[in-house]
């Protein structure tokens, strides 16, 4: 499964968490939106966190790339 995933930082550093990011929202390869199989309220230091994140909810085959991340 690949995913595109859609990341917000000004979130996180408005509730203090400066430097990390929330998942604004998640599709497939098919474009379905899957935004509630995540918890969007997660604040991630890092994209290991979240792939990590990511493999335990959809599989360890799971894919992924990012928008609106600069890392």
């Amino acid at each position: 499964m690949h995913l595109t995933v859609t990341l917000d930082s000004e979130t996180s550093e408005r509730a203090g968490a400066g430097g990390m990011f929330q998942i604004e929202s998640i599709s497939d390869e098919e474009g379905n939106d899957l935004s509630k199989e995540v918890d969007q309220g997660v604040h991630y230091p890092n994209l290991d966190a979240l792939e990590e994140d990511l493999k335990s909810i959809f599989g360890e085959d799971v894919t992924f790339e990012v928008e609106g991340y600069d890392d």
